[in-house]
C-alpha cells in the first residue's frame, strides 16, 4: 500500500518548526567547523546513504570538529526561484501539481517582483507560445498581457529580505496575519493583495484545462459558453472553436470591472461546453482563500531557510582564521558549566595556554602533542595567539581525547616546542559542542575565512 505525505502535513511541519524558532524559549545556532580535512583531501567524502549522514558517529563527529556558533534570527519560508525570461514557456497554475515543475508557473522579475500564471498564451492551433511580455504593476486584478499570458501580482520583496533569503536558487514567500502604518510597505502592499483574494474570490475558478477537444463535433470557428457546475457561483468561461469544430482554449471571461469571472465558494464544479459538441474540460480551482490570499498555499512553501552572517572575527567571538567544512543547525546549546548559552556568537572549542614557545610559531592545522607525561596528549590547533599564548583547540578520533596537563612540554613535530602552564592553562570552551539538538548538516569543500570577510551562511530545509 502507497501512502503520501500531503503538502499540507508538511506546512503543518515547517509552521510549528517556526513557532518553535519564535519562541522566546528557544534559540538557534549555526555551527562552523571540521578545519581538519576529509580524508587527508579537501573533498567532501561521498557517505554510503542518508542513514549513514544522520547517524550518532556522524553527529559526534561534527560535534568534535564545531568552532564557531551564531545566533540565528533570520527565518523565511522560501520556494525555488523561476525569473521572468522573455520567449520562455511558462505553465500555469494546476491544482493537479503537487510539487514544482521544472520551470515554475510563477516568476520573478527584475523588479523584485513574484507573478503568478494562470493562463498561458496559445497560438491558434491552441498550443503554448512564449512568453514576450513582462508582467508589471500591483494591481489586484489579473492582467491579460498582448502575448496572451494572464498574470496576478502576488507580492514585492524588500531590499532587506533580499539581502537575507534570495540566492541563484530560492526566494523568499510570505504571508501575513497583519500589516500596520509602521510596517514595511511591501508588508502593506501584500496585506491588501491577500485581503482582496480572501474577500473576492476564495475557493475560485483559475482555469480550465481542455481533457477532450471534441473531435470536430463544434461549429466551426465560433466562440461557445462555458457553464461553471458545482457548489459555488459567479464563474464564467468561454470556449474557442477552431475551423476544424475543435476545442482549442477556454478562458474565463472579463467581469465589468477589469477582474475575471472566477466565482467563489467552489469546493467542486464540473465544466459544460456548449455548442452540442463532445468537449470537456477539468476546472482548476484556487486554495481556500484564493489566488493571492496565501501565496505559502498558492507557491506551494513547503521549504524554510536560516540565515546567518559571519561577520570577521565579530570582535574576537568567533573564528575567523581558519577554514571549515561543515555548517551545522544546532537548538539550545549551552555553556560546558550547564547553563543556556544566550550570547549572539561563541566558540565551542577549548583554549591552551602555554609559555617558553621556541622555534616559531603554532600555525592552524598543526596537530600538538606533548611530549612529556603520561598519557600522551594530542589536538589539533584551531587558532594560535602568538601574543597571550594561547592555542585554540579541538580533539577528535584521531588524535584521542587524552586530557593536557600542566607544566608538560609541546611540540608541533615541526621544530616549534612550548610549556603548558602550570595552573589555570586550560579553559573550557564557551558553548558546550555536545549540547543542544543537532538538527541539520551540510558537507562541503574547505572554505577560508578571514577577519575581512563575510560567510553569508544560508540553509534551506526542505520537507
Amino acid at each position: 500500500m502507497t501512502a503520501v505525505v500531503t503538502n499540507p502535513y508538511k506546512k503543518f511541519l515547517l509552521d510549528y518548526f517556526k513557532q518553535d524558532f519564535d519562541s522566546a524559549d528557544n534559540r538557534y545556532y549555526i555551527g562552523l567547523g571540521k578545519s581538519d580535512e576529509w580524508n587527508n583531501t579537501d573533498t567532501s567524502p561521498v557517505f554510503l546513504g542518508g542513514d549513514e549522514l544522520s547517524s550518532i558517529a556522524r553527529a559526534r563527529e561534527t560535534r568534535l570538529g564545531l568552532q564557531s556558533g551564531k545566533i540565528v534570527n533570520n527565518f523565511s519560508y522560501v520556494i525555488p526561484r523561476f525569473n521572468w525570461i522573455a520567449n520562455t514557456i511558462y505553465p500555469a497554475y494546476d491544482d493537479k501539481i503537487a510539487n514544482y515543475p521544472t520551470n515554475g508557473y510563477y516568476v520573478l522579475t527584475d523588479e523584485n517582483q513574484v507573478y503568478i500564471c494562470l493562463e498561458q498564451g496559445k497560438d491558434g492551433g491552441g498550443d503554448a507560445t512564449r512568453s514576450t511580455v513582462k508582467p508589471t504593476g500591483t494591481t489586484n486584478f489579473p492582467q491579460t498581457l498582448a502575448d496572451g499570458y494572464t498574470w496576478k501580482f502576488m507580492y514585492t520583496i524588500s531590499a532587506a529580505d533580499t539581502n537575507k533569503y534570495v540566492t541563484s536558487q530560492f526566494i523568499p514567500v510570505f504571508y501575513f496575519d497583519s500589516a500596520g502604518v509602521d510596517d514595511p510597505a511591501t508588508q502593506q502592499q501584500q496585506k491588501i493583495v491577500q485581503d482582496f483574494a480572501t474577500t473576492t474570490h476564495p475557493k475560485s475558478v483559475v482555469n480550465l484545462v481542455i481533457t477532450n477537444n471534441g473531435s470536430g463535433s463544434y461549429p466551426p470557428s465560433t466562440t461557445q459558453s462555458v457553464e461553471i457546475r458545482g457548489n459555488g457561483s459567479g464563474a464564467a468561461a468561454t470556449a474557442t472553436i477552431d475551423a476544424n469544430g475543435n476545442v482549442i482554449k477556454i478562458t474565463l471571461d472579463d467581469s465589468t470591472n477589469g477582474d475575471k469571472n472566477m466565482g467563489r465558494d467552489y469546493d467542486y464544479a464540473e465544466a459544460i461546453i456548449g455548442g452540442g459538441g463532445t468537449g470537456s474540460a477539468r476546472v482548476v480551482f484556487s486554495p481556500p482563500n484564493g489566488i493571492g490570499g496565501n501565496p505559502l498555499d498558492d507557491l506551494r512553501g513547503i521549504s524554510v531557510m536560516l540565515n546567518a552572517k559571519f561577520e570577521g572575527d565579530e570582535t574576537d567571538t568567533i573564528l575567523a582564521a581558519n577554514d571549515f567544512r561543515q555548517v551545522s543547525l544546532i537548538r539550545n546549546p549551552k555553556t560546558s558549566a550547564g547553563a543556556d548559552f544566550t550570547s549572539s556568537t561563541g566558540l565551542f572549542l577549548k583554549k591552551l595556554s602555554v609559555s617558553n614557545v621556541v622555534g616559531g610559531v603554532f600555525q592552524i592545522d598543526d596537530i600538538i602533542e606533548s611530549t612529556s607525561g603520561s598519557p600522551q596528549a594530542k589536538a589539533w590547533v584551531d587558532f594560535y595567539d602568538n601574543v597571550e599564548n594561547q592555542i585554540w583547540y579541538h580533539q577528535n578520533d584521531s588524535t584521542g581525547f587524552a586530557p593536557f596537563q600542566g607544566s608538560q612540554a609541546l611540540t608541533n613535530n615541526q621544530g616549534v616546542t612550548a610549556i603548558v602552564l602550570g595552573s589555570n592553562f586550560d579553559s573550557a570552551a564557551e558553548i558546550d559542542p555536545f549540547s543542544g539538538d543537532l538538527l541539520y548538516t551540510d558537507n562541503r569543500a574547505a572554505v577560508d575565512r578571514s577577519t575581512e570577510q563575510t560567510e553569508d551562511i544560508k540553509i534551506v530545509i526542505r520537507l
